[in-house]
């Protein structure tokens, strides 16, 4: 099957495998982004990517046949980078409705889905709109007079915005903070912030907040709360109990 426009020609089931593509790369790098607080090399040894690119393929999938159709209208890269962010968001729903967040699980999944969004808006919708843009521009065929724009000025923009996301990510200092470094009201700060932020977003994106509301590391309560996984880990009791002993110690996170 053929979309035509004037001059633009476009094989659907072709268009839709690229677009499609496309997307699980993108979903790939929005995970890789998302997970990359320790470095991108620990962030693409981890499986947290690879199952972000499954879900970046089945919602550009599901998008892929108004995507396609926009590629044909006035405004298609506007089109493709609207296309994009809802199938970043509905990747981002997808994803944890196939591995619910334990703190919220799937009867709460909105909430997990709002906090990625708040926490990471760069890398959700950034990489989104971009991959969409990208998507839209490379699938469909350049017209007289878009040679200039659409060969030359969007990629370079394009790139630019990836390299932009890429390094709003990127951790600047492999220097790890300890608590001596700490002032005695930053430590005070984190301990606050974390216990004000675990029960509405889950521990992960409490400690997310807590850091990046006091502006420092906070290497104690990442300490008390590896204490509280290996409590977890060498439970001997009924699973029941060893996940409310668990919950009981990460909620009372810093317990110095």
């Amino acid at each position: 099957m053929l979309f035509t426009h004037k001059d633009i020609v476009l094989s659907t089931p072709k268009a839709i495998a690229q677009v499609v593509f496309l997307g699980t790369l993108g979903g790939w790098l929005g995970g890789v982004c998302i997970n990359a607080s320790g470095g991108f090399i620990s962030a693409i040894q981890d499986l947290a990517p690879y199952k972000a690119a499954l879900v970046g393929m089945l919602s550009t999938l599901i998008f892929s046949w108004p995507w396609v159709w926009s590629m044909r209208k006035p405004g298609w890269w506007l089109s493709g980078g609207v296309l994009g962010v809802l199938a970043s968001v509905l990747a981002v729903l997808l994803f944890f409705l196939l591995w619910p967040y334990e703190a919220h699980g799937r009867e709460s999944v909105h909430k997990t889905v709002l906090t990625i969004l708040g926490s990471y808006p760069i890398p959700v919708f950034g990489i989104g709109a971009l991959t969409g843009i990208f998507a839209s521009s490379f699938i469909r065929p350049t017209q007289d007079g878009e040679h200039l724009w659409v060969d030359w000025v969007l990629p370079i923009f394009i790139l630019g915005g990836f390299a932009s996301v890429v390094g709003t990510v990127q951790p600047l200092s492999q220097e790890t903070t300890t608590v001596e470094q700490l002032a005695p009201e930053e430590v005070e700060c984190c301990g606050m912030a974390y216990q004000a932020f675990v029960k509405k977003v889950g521990v992960s994106y409490a400690i997310f907040e807590a850091e990046k509301y006091c502006e420092v590391e906070c290497p104690h309560v990442t300490a008390c709360l590896d204490e509280c996984n290996g409590l977890k880990e060498t439970c001997v009791g009924p699973e029941v109990t060893c996940k409310d002993t668990h919950r009981a110690c990460v909620l009372n996170c810093p317990n110095d």
